[in-house]
């Protein structure tokens, strides 16, 4: 068991990496929420899930890693965390996805142009490149804060028999 305050010394670099690449991820998590909000919550496009998920994610993300840090209670707290942003914000985007898929075919009914391209909302494709990011991010995240040290997994197989 960790002592409270060692938190931070005994982890590699891939742990420094994925912790900030979650935390990135949660960044723009309520980033897109707060864009997907007050864009689109007049409109037919808008589900309301899919603006609060993300938030929720990014919220219990912030939470777990608070929890591991200062009280180091729950193992794993900070990689359960990251699963958590991952899936809120994925089904985020799928509820995004869902009740924006009409729009598409609203801007694409004359076929896939450049001036179709031109009409697109600036705000959907900063929602739709923020989900992507944040989904991408957050997984690639929560696999780097399992990292652990090469050198402390080889001795602690060397001292157990198989």
């Amino acid at each position: 068991m960790q002592k409270e305050g060692s938190y931070f010394t005994n982890k590699p670099v891939l742990f420094y990496v994925g912790l900030g690449l979650s935390g990135f991820a949660a960044l723009l998590s309520l980033i897109v929420a707060t864009v997907y909000g007050a864009c689109y919550a007049h409109s037919v496009y808008y589900s309301g899930w899919g603006v609060a998920l993300p938030i929720v994610g990014a919220g219990l993300f912030a939470a777990a890693v608070t929890v591991k840090v200062f009280f180091n209670k729950i193992p794993y707290a900070d990689v359960i965390g990251a699963v958590v942003l991952w899936l809120l914000s994925f089904l985020g985007f799928i509820l995004f996805i869902n009740t924006s898929y009409l729009y598409f075919s609203e801007v694409f009914y004359g076929g896939f142009s450049a001036e179709a391209l031109a009409n697109m909302d600036a705000a959907y494709i900063v929602c739709l490149l923020f989900f992507v990011l944040a989904i991408i991010l957050s997984n690639i995240g929560m696999f780097m804060l399992g990292a652990k040290r090469v050198k402390q997994t080889a001795e602690t197989e060397e001292g157990v028999e198989v």
